[in-house]
């Protein structure tokens, strides 16, 4: 679970989003914290998992600035830990591209939704069970 949010984390950046309608902007910015992953394989099946009671508390917290800061909680034995990161974001509207700079790491993946109250990143594409079809990861956060 935790290279899965550690994924996302290095992932994320500042987001806007334009309705067709009403050309209303929709911003990433604020904070947004981890509501489930989900892989959907290449063979039709889905696997969703939801954070335990620790790993709810990881969060994200898009600045007006272009920072990204976030803690990534994890489940240690019976503790719960934590790992503070920070770093630089930026997003592409017209390709729905999110692209995060962390401890000089540059990682880019598909915004799929991005509303008032929920943010999906495409976090990973891989053959996780070796069928021969790529297989994708996808990161749910809510405000």
């Amino acid at each position: 679970m935790k290279k899965l949010i550690l994924l996302a984390a290095v992932s994320l950046l500042a987001v806007t989003s334009c309705k067709k309608d009403d050309e209303e902007m929709i911003s990433i910015t604020g904070t947004w914290k981890l509501s489930k992953n989900e892989v959907k394989f290449g063979n039709g099946t889905n696997e969703s998992q939801t954070p335990n009671s620790c790993e709810a508390q990881t969060y994200f917290d898009f600045g007006n600035d272009g920072k990204l800061t976030s803690k990534v909680y994890e489940k240690v034995g019976t503790t719960c830990t934590s790992d503070t990161y920070t770093g630089t974001y930026s997003y592409d509207a017209d390709k729905h591209l999110l692209t995060v700079t962390e401890s000089g790491y540059t990682n880019t993946n598909e915004v799929i939704t991005l509303t008032a109250s929920e943010l999906v990143i495409q976090t990973d594409i891989d053959d996780f069970d070796d069928d021969g079809k790529n297989d994708k990861v996808y990161t749910y956060f809510a405000r």
